[in-house]
């Protein structure tokens, strides 16, 4: 009876992977001043621009703003029951910058684009789009969640105005990218475990430069502008998408000092070393975002083929212990919305503007609100038939969507009505 029971819950909440929305007001979050009529949970300084859940899942945390005087992180606590939050009270609940300080906790933002974890969630660390601070590091109270600045990072090779950043699964090292200003590089910074404090190696070992300025390694093009960067799960290698070129860049990581070195790399159109996009797929054109698996065995990459009129695909690569990447055979080795005549597989497929997210189980690949299943053998991707029972949300940063640890709930940025009102969604997965 009981199995019956469970089985029927499953079917009314769809298959793996389906997101169906949580009643309100644990269901919805929005700025504390939103009208009185939308009934949503309130936080204080709540931004969108980027969107993270600690690797405990006890914490949300959301930052944004476009100055150095409206910035602002807001700090919340998890129910990791029923996916609500709630906002840590006083100074705790909120990072700002400006003249709000005193009623939030202070720190150097001005115009924070991203947001990152080490995986024992005791760092927290943000980018700046501007200003002479690219990179501010917070202790995280693994207790209650609240962050408490670090004053670090003020000057940083290699690093002129921030793109994006990631941490090593083993939380010793901060990769940071630069596409913008004059810098156009990749800075490294070393962890130390025990305290938390970061430093750069000197010389070539602490950051990669496209024309080795600032006593940088020399990038392997001088059109080196990286941008999206991630480090794999086995901590062997770091990718790169390149904003400039739509290029691909792969480096090995040395696990025991964070260095990188360049393994292989590909253009729109070969130069030495860089190989052409047509290596991984005959007719790749762009590279404009990746998303790797969670087990490690399989890159995605979306991009643009050589027809300037044909959509958006995402590419299957399997990925071998050795760092080689070999695109599935047809039609398991691409995603496009009309299957490209059998060549590819037919379904939903993104745009250049929304980014890949893997659920933890490694079974789900979502854009925005849109899916694919992933077959968890060959790491093919399939059609996901399922209507979702909420709105889709469209003209947030790829980096305002993010899912809890434990692939329960999923977190979109939406607009409500009532006015100019933007917050979060809390969403229902089905696992």
């Amino acid at each position: 009876m009981l199995g019956q029971l469970l089985a029927a819950v499953a079917l009314a909440a769809g298959p793996t992977g389906s997101l169906t929305g949580v009643a309100r007001p644990a269901g919805c979050i929005v700025p504390k001043q939103a009208p009185a009529a939308i009934s949503c949970t309130r936080v204080r300084e709540l931004r969108m621009d980027a969107v993270l859940v600690s690797p405990d899942g006890r914490n949300l945390y959301t930052l944004g703003g476009i100055d150095s005087w409206g910035s602002a992180i807001a700090v919340m606590r998890r129910d990791l029951r029923t996916g609500g939050v709630r906002q840590l009270a006083g100074r705790q609940g909120c990072v700002v910058a400006g003249s709000k300080f005193g009623s939030c906790a202070y720190a150097r933002l001005n115009n924070p684009t991203a947001l990152v974890m080490t995986t024992d969630g005791r760092e927290l660390f943000s980018l700046n789009g501007a200003g002479s601070h690219p990179l501010n590091a917070y202790t995280r109270s693994l207790t209650t969640g609240a962050l408490s600045l670090v004053d670090c990072c003020d000057a940083v090779r290699g690093l002129a105005c921030a793109a994006d950043f990631a941490t090593s699964p083993d939380s010793r090292n901060v990769y940071i990218t630069s596409n913008t200003c004059t810098g156009h590089g990749l800075s490294i910074l070393v962890r130390d475990p025990r305290s938390g404090g970061l430093s750069q190696p000197e010389g070539e070992a602490g950051c990669i430069q496209r024309i080795g300025a600032d006593g940088c390694a020399r990038a392997p093009v001088t059109a080196f502008g990286p941008s999206e960067i991630a480090v794999t799960p086995d901590g062997a290698e770091v990718y790169v998408t390149d904003e400039l070129t739509g290029g691909f860049f792969v480096f090995a990581r040395d696990r025991g000092t964070g260095t990188l070195t360049s393994r292989a790399c590909y253009l729109p159109k070969p130069q030495s070393p860089c190989d052409a996009l047509s290596k991984l797929s005959p007719d790749l054109a762009h590279v404009f975002d990746f998303a790797l698996a969670p087990d490690g065995r399989n890159l995605y990459l979306l991009g643009h083929t050589l027809n300037p009129r044909a959509s958006a695909r995402i590419l299957v690569l399997a990925r071998r212990p050795s760092g080689e990447l070999s695109q599935l055979p047809p039609p398991r080795g691409c995603v496009t919305a009309n299957g490209d005549a059998g060549r590819c597989i037919a379904a939903q497929a993104p745009d250049g503007d929304t980014a890949l997210t893997f659920s933890p189980d490694g079974r789900t690949l979502y854009f925005g609100l849109g899916a694919l299943n992933r077959d968890p053998v060959d790491g093919s991707l399939s059609k996901f038939a399922w209507r979702y029972h909420v709105r889709c949300c469209e003209g947030f940063s790829p980096a305002a969507y993010a899912l809890s640890p434990d692939g329960r709930f999923f977190y979109a940025p939406d607009d409500f009505p009532g006015g100019d009102v933007y917050g979060l969604r809390v969403l229902r997965r089905t696992r």
